[in-house]
């Protein structure tokens, strides 16, 4: 019964905090030059027709991008990102359920071998989860190939 209750709870939880609003002008971007090679990643600062200004998440700056640099804008982050952060939690999940019994937490009890099965079982089905939600992330593309007028487009969507 313990372990129903704590379930339910946590993963209440965690659907409390996967709702959370992010304003427009905290968008995130992944920025590709003109060969396709990923060359920043950020929070847009600001964007005019001759730059585009990020904040790294990172290297905590700005960074100021020329739109003669600017190959490719997408939105959002990639799914390994959300895979990654679901398996940390499923793994993390996983081992705290096994140490669950009659008597509450009781830590060092359980063989190896059960710890690691849990802890993969865990990980494995929150990368699985991480990956359905990227799902409904809807990323979008801009292709901008340095031209200013694709930058200004962009502008106007962001409104």
């Amino acid at each position: 019964m313990k372990k129903l209750i704590l379930t339910l709870f946590l993963v209440s939880g965690l659907w409390s905090s996967a709702q959370e609003f992010i304003p427009s002008n905290l968008l995130f971007l992944r920025v590709y030059d003109t060969e396709g090679k990923k060359m920043a990643s950020g929070h847009v600062e600001s964007v005019t027709n001759q730059k585009l200004v990020l904040r790294s998440e990172k290297k905590d700056s700005i960074l100021n991008i020329p739109v003669s640099d600017l190959g490719r804008l997408r939105t959002k982050k990639t799914v390994g990102g959300y895979m990654l952060i679901g398996g940390l939690i499923g793994g993390s999940l996983g081992y705290g359920l096994l140490n669950i019994d009659g008597e509450g937490i009781v830590p060092n009890t359980n063989s190896l071998g059960d710890v690691l099965t849990s802890v993969t079982a865990g990980i494995i089905v929150g990368a699985a989860a991480g990956a359905g939600t990227s799902a409904f992330r809807k990323s979008k593309r801009y292709d901008i190939n340095g031209d200013a007028s694709k930058l200004e487009a962009f502008i106007k969507d962001l409104k």
